[in-house]
C-alpha cells in the first residue's frame, strides 16, 4: 500500500509500481485472503486516466504480467509441497475438535456459519471488570468494536464532503470494498480461528481500515480519539495478560 500510494502521488515511478506489486503478492502468496487488495489497482488505473493512453497500457500491462507470475509461483508452490496445485494446506491443518467432521468433509465455505460468525466477530464484546479476571471474554474471539475501538470510526467515512472528491470517493470504494469481501468471507468460513482474544482472521482488513481513517481523523473531536486509544490499549493489555495466563 505504501508503495502504490508513493506510485499514484508522485511522479508515476515505474519503480514503486514494481514494489507495489512485489509486496503485493508476497502478501497474497502468504496468506491467500489478501489477494483481495488487488481492488487497489483499479485505482492505480483510473488515478492514470489522464496520462497518455500507452502509459495505462504500460501499467496495466505490469500488473497483469506481475499478477500472473504471482499465481504461477503459487501453483508450483502448492504443487511442490503439497502434491496439489490447488492445496493450500487447508486440508491438512489441526482444528479444533468440534470442526473435524466439517472439515473431513471440507465444508469449509457455507451460509450456515454466518450466524455464529456475526455473534463473535460484532456481537460478543470484551469489557473490562473490576472483578478478576478483570476482563470477560470468549475464547472463541470478541466483537472487533469492543477489542479494536478504532474501527468504530470507519464509520465517520460516509461523510458527503469526504466523497465530493472525485480520488477520494474510489479510493474509499476500493478500500470499503475490500473490507466489505473480506468481511463476507470471514462469515461463511467454518470457524474464527482457534482460541483467541481478539479476532486474528479479521486483521486482514485492519491495514486498509485504518488507511481510511486518514479521511476523517481530523474530524473526530481529539478527546474521543484519546479516549478510544487509551481503552484500546488497556483491554489489549489486560486481554493479552489473562489470556496468556489461561491458555
Amino acid at each position: 500500500m505504501l508503495f502504490t500510494i508513493k506510485f499514484v502521488g508522485g511522479k508515476h515511478k515505474p519503480l514503486f509500481l514494481l514494489l507495489s506489486i512485489l509486496f503485493f503478492n508476497m502478501a497474497w502468496l502468504g496468506r491467500n485472503s489478501l489477494i483481495l487488495y488487488a481492488l487497489l489497482y483499479v485505482y492505480v488505473i483510473w488515478k492514470l486516466r489522464e496520462d497518455k493512453v500507452s502509459n495505462v497500457k504500460y501499467v496495466l500491462l505490469i500488473i497483469v504480467i506481475s499478477i500472473i507470475i504471482g499465481f504461477e509461483l503459487f501453483f508450483i508452490y502448492n504443487f511442490l509441497r503439497f502434491g496439489e496445485i490447488l492445496e493450500t494446506g487447508l486440508s491438512m491443518q489441526l482444528s479444533d475438535p468440534r470442526f473435524l467432521e466439517l472439515l473431513r468433509d471440507k465444508n469449509y465455505f457455507s451460509a450456515v456459519y454466518w450466524k455464529e460468525n456475526v455473534e463473535h466477530y460484532f456481537l460478543n464484546h470484551a469489557f473490562l471488570s473490576l472483578k478478576y479476571p478483570h476482563i470477560n471474554e470468549n475464547p472463541a474471539g470478541n466483537s472487533i468494536f469492543s477489542v479494536y475501538p478504532l474501527t468504530l470510526f470507519f464509520f465517520f467515512l460516509f461523510q458527503k464532503t469526504i466523497f465530493r472528491v472525485k480520488n477520494n470517493a474510489l479510493f474509499i470504494g476500493m478500500g470499503v470494498s475490500i473490507i466489505l469481501l473480506i468481511t463476507i468471507t470471514l462469515m461463511l468460513f467454518v470457524g474464527t480461528g482457534w482460541t483467541q482474544f481478539g479476532s486474528r482472521y479479521f486483521f486482514d482488513a485492519i491495514p486498509i481500515l485504518f488507511l481510511l481513517l486518514v479521511f476523517v481523523v481530523d474530524k473526530i473531536p481529539s478527546v474521543a480519539l484519546l479516549v478510544f486509544m487509551l481503552y484500546g490499549f488497556l483491554i489489549n493489555y489486560y486481554g493479552a495478560l489473562n489470556f496468556f495466563n489461561k491458555y
